[in-house]
């Protein structure tokens, strides 16, 4: 079969005696219209008029666009995606054709969806991991901003500190308290680090932390409500007895004694609410501290710590709440001005006479008296 016959679209006739590949590779013409010489590979020939018949089939049953010079605007108008119910639809219809009913639809659907512009309101791929992370920061700044303002800088200070000495930046030699170094080497920092630091991040920490969060907290909220330059005050006044007694003890981080104290005290306000510890033991408020001192004797602690936490909460409690109500007593523990200015908000002066414009209501219309009366 010549080269015309081939174009013409004739089917070439294998030989007599000729079956197969070797009978395509002879009829196959070569470059320049000659026949494939027989010493060729026996290579599938025939295979690439039919792919490329097939990949031009594909291409054809794509939609395709005019020039984008064609356009007003310079730009091919965008397409939304069908419903899946028009899809469903046309493939069902029997006006159309074959090829549509099995695949064409779905081809057109994915294809016009790549050029549909994003819904409204919707956001792109990440933006709900970045949503989700910034409601999650919102959420915890409003809980942090919630907390008491004392409690929230004390915890605050004391997790800071724990995660600087995880985190080699400083280290407890340059935290713990030495009376020496304090007043000979002027460290004075060490008179606060002290009570900064809670060892190593482990259990022994996660369980101071969730009862100074919690008891002081507590503490600031109920009995010390309104009163922050009084709670700053037992904090300083608790601060300093314990670093007297430090100096006679050999302890040499104070931040436990002083989580004993805030529970004593608000135990010892507390008296009829009733404690259960890890599911074990019931009882009323007050025997809190001496069940801590306890469990610390059993995992193997000092309990000089929670005996100086007991000492010093009990002294402010007896002179706070005790001794003024006995007879011949009297507040010995009063909060300076200092505090109060700078901590308590200014209180109203009873004998202050607002104007009539800032009564409530406004002018008193109409309550002169009556004509003739």
């Amino acid at each position: 079969m010549g080269l015309t016959d081939m174009v013409a679209g004739g089917t070439p006739t294998p030989a007599p005696g000729q079956t197969g590949l070797a009978a395509a590779a002879k009829a196959e013409p070569g470059a320049e219209g000659k026949p494939v010489p027989r010493a060729l590979p026996q290579a599938p020939l025939p295979l690439l008029p039919l792919w490329c018949r097939s990949r031009g089939a594909a291409a054809r049953s794509l939609p395709r666009f005019p020039p984008r010079s064609s356009f007003p605007s310079g730009e091919p108008p965008r397409r939304q995606p069908i419903s899946d119910g028009e899809e469903h639809r046309a493939a069902q219809s029997p006006s159309a054709p074959a090829g549509k009913a099995r695949g064409g639809p779905m081809r057109t659907r994915l294809f016009r969806s790549r050029l549909a512009p994003p819904e409204a309101g919707g956001r792109r791929r990440g933006g709900s991991g970045a949503g989700s992370g910034k409601m999650a920061y919102q959420t915890f700044r409003q809980e942090y901003l919630q907390v008491p303002p004392v409690t929230r800088a004390y915890t605050t200070a004391c997790v800071l500190t724990t995660a600087a000495v995880q985190l080699e930046l400083i280290t407890p030699f340059q935290l713990y308290f030495n009376p020496e170094l304090i007043f000979k080497h002027f460290q004075v920092w060490r008179l606060i680090t002290n009570y900064l630091f809670f060892g190593p991040v482990g259990f022994n920490f996660l369980f101071n932390m969730i009862f100074l969060y919690r008891y002081c907290r507590m503490l600031e909220e109920g009995s010390f409500r309104g009163r922050t330059a009084d709670f700053v005050f037992m904090f300083l006044f608790g601060g300093l007895l314990m670093t007297l007694f430090g100096l006679f003890v050999n302890l040499v981080f104070l931040g436990q004694a002083f989580t004993i104290m805030l529970v004593y005290v608000w135990s010892r306000r507390n008296p009829y609410v009733r404690m259960n510890f890890f599911g074990l033991l019931i009882f009323q408020a007050p025997f809190l501290p001496w069940v801590l001192m306890g469990f610390s004797l059993l995992l193997g602690n000092s309990i000089i710590v929670d005996l100086l936490g007991i000492a010093v909460g009990h002294i402010y409690f007896f002179l706070e709440d005790v001794f003024p109500n006995q007879p011949g007593g009297g507040k010995l523990l009063r909060t300076p001005s200092v505090l109060k200015a700078i901590f308590d908000t200014p209180e109203d002066d009873p004998n202050y006479n607002p104007l009539p414009e800032e009564r409530p209501g406004g002018f008193a219309w109409g309550e002169g008296q009556r004509l003739g009366g």
